[in-house]
């Protein structure tokens, strides 16, 4: 669970029990993408703690690790947000931290318990993904990059050591990683009108540079992640940095952790899609993270505008529950949750003894337009007369 008081446009929100999926919508500047930064910096924050644990409980006594929180808020650009009274509290199993005031002060309440140990991966899509074909063809400098989009970067490039070629379903092209005099480049190949074409990903248009790098890290996270490797890496780094080898004596191996997880969090798919190719995008990301075998779970949480998306979570609810799949993509009803932030606050768009998600915080300006152009459209007295 997550709850944040006072926290830039956020009044007060209490996020409970954290469904797999989770959708946020809201007017812009609400604080979707506020609340959902906060979210993946508290997810962080808690696998963290269970590196710490698992590290003292392999011999290595002192911490070989600080939180500098008020760095983390101004890497996410957020740092402005905070007010004397701010309360970020986030709470996992027994594990319960919190994040206070204008200094951001961090205090652990409650310990992460050895039983509960969980390995766990973060990663954060951020809706200035299709900047990154410039910056991978150096149009643009890494260092002046915001800080989800250099992490962004690392994920791609380490995406793309494992897979070579993706098709984009959602807009029917190809992803091509092809090597030119030792460099890789990313190219987009496909037919228009029969004809072959193969493009570089920063000349393609605008929805393929959004959508390519989304597509390649979430099913880099669905095939082919090592999770287990990942946690090794890191705890053996913090062990080398702390000069701690010869004390560490692990317990048990990271491997038997039997609890691990891949948090995904994707800022506005839809960005510059069609509304046909957003329908084939959402059957995508539910098909690759909960239609695919793994011995780890994925969570997904996305911010969107966007009302076909919504509309389309409804049929893939009633595909789950009719026992059939849109695309090979079904999702259940109980496994997710539906959020419009609105004044700072949370309204839960979930129908009651329904499994349908209601839609109309979305549709309402098209309903407004047609209501004014029925209006317009009624004969004037000069008419009638």
């Amino acid at each position: 669970s997550l709850y944040i008081k006072d926290f830039g446009p956020i009044k007060e929100i209490f996020f409970d029990d954290i469904k797999p999926l989770t959708v946020i919508i809201g007017q812009s500047g609400s604080g979707k993408s506020t609340l959902m930064k906060v979210l993946a910096l508290t997810r962080w924050i808690y696998k963290m703690l269970n590196i710490r644990v698992y590290l003292q409980t392999a011999g290595v006594k002192e911490s070989p690790f600080k939180f500098y929180i008020k760095r983390y808020l101004s890497d996410d650009g957020i740092l402005d947000y905070l007010h004397e009274n701010t309360l970020i509290v986030y709470t996992h199993d027994e594990t319960k931290f919190e994040i206070r005031g204008m200094k951001a002060e961090f205090r652990q309440i409650t310990q992460v318990s050895y039983e509960n140990l969980c390995l766990e991966k973060i990663s954060f899509i951020t809706e200035k993904r299709n900047v990154l074909s410039d910056l991978m063809a150096l149009t643009m400098k890494e260092k002046t990059a915001p800080f989800y989009l250099k992490e962004l970067l690392s994920e791609y490039q380490t995406a793309i050591k494992y897979i070579k070629a993706l098709d984009l379903e959602a807009v029917g092209v190809k992803l091509e990683i092809k090597k030119v005099n030792g460099v890789e480049y990313s190219y987009i190949s496909g037919h228009d009108d029969g004809r072959e074409y193969s493009v570089r990903l920063e000349d393609a248009s605008s929805g393929i540079q959004s959508m390519a790098p989304l597509n390649l890290i979430v099913h880099y996270y669905a095939h082919y992640f090592n999770l287990v490797e990942s946690f090794n890496k890191a705890v053996f780094r913090y062990v080398m940095e702390g000069d701690s080898l010869k004390d560490f004596h692990p317990a048990q191996n990271v491997g038997d952790i039997p609890r691990k997880r891949v948090d995904i969090h994707i800022e506005e798919p839809e960005v510059c899609l069609f509304p046909d190719n957003q329908l084939r995008l959402m059957n995508q990301l539910v098909r690759e993270c909960w239609n695919t075998d793994r011995d780890y779970d994925i969570t997904l949480m996305i911010t969107t505008h966007s009302p076909y998306l919504l509309n389309q979570l409804n049929l893939l609810f009633k595909a789950y529950d009719m026992g059939t799949d849109i695309e090979g993509a079904k999702m259940n009803y109980d496994q997710t949750d539906v959020y419009a932030v609105e004044n700072g606050t949370l309204l839960n768009l979930k129908v009651e003894n329904a499994h349908l998600v209601n839609p109309e915080f979305l549709s309402a300006p098209v309903d407004h337009i047609y209501a004014q152009y029925e209006e317009l459209s009624k004969p004037t007295r000069d008419e009638n007369q």
